[in-house]
């Protein structure tokens, strides 16, 4: 089992014992989107994280809808805050949050190291702004 290996079953049971809450969107029986919230049980906060749709399927309002249902679990859990790190260039990432009433709370310059895939064989690195959102609930 690799460090982050999200498209691996036993990895990913791993995280819903631990702490991480899960959402999907199916279609023809196939995951098109998938959004998740990491709770960190001492400082009674969660983030909103591993957030992906397929690009045909965007636009839609998917990471929306999920975002609205990990919020009300995130409530039941007693969660008092919740944030986010988007790349400032996921434009649908960053309108999520905002349409949630997250707040801006700044941007934070080649803070991530980012692996980008261009093709199977081709892996480019870059450093990759990201935004901060966070929100009480």
């Amino acid at each position: 089992m690799s460090k982050f290996a999200m498209n691996e079953a036993e990895y990913i049971a791993f995280m819903m014992y631990n702490n991480v809450y899960f959402t999907v969107c199916e279609y023809q029986d196939e995951i098109v989107s998938a959004c998740s919230a990491s709770v960190l049980p001492d400082f009674n906060c969660a983030e909103m994280t591993d957030c992906a749709t397929l690009p045909e399927h965007r636009k839609k309002n998917l990471l929306s809808q999920q975002y609205g249902l990990i919020i009300e679990k995130m409530k039941e859990k007693g969660i008092q805050t919740l944030f986010c790190y988007a790349r400032t260039l996921s434009i649908g990432m960053n309108i999520v949050n905002a349409k949630h009433m997250f707040t801006y709370g700044g941007c934070m310059k080649n803070n991530s190291n980012i692996q980008e895939r261009y093709n199977n064989n081709d892996a480019k690195h870059s450093l990759a702004n990201m935004n901060i959102w966070y929100k009480q609930i």
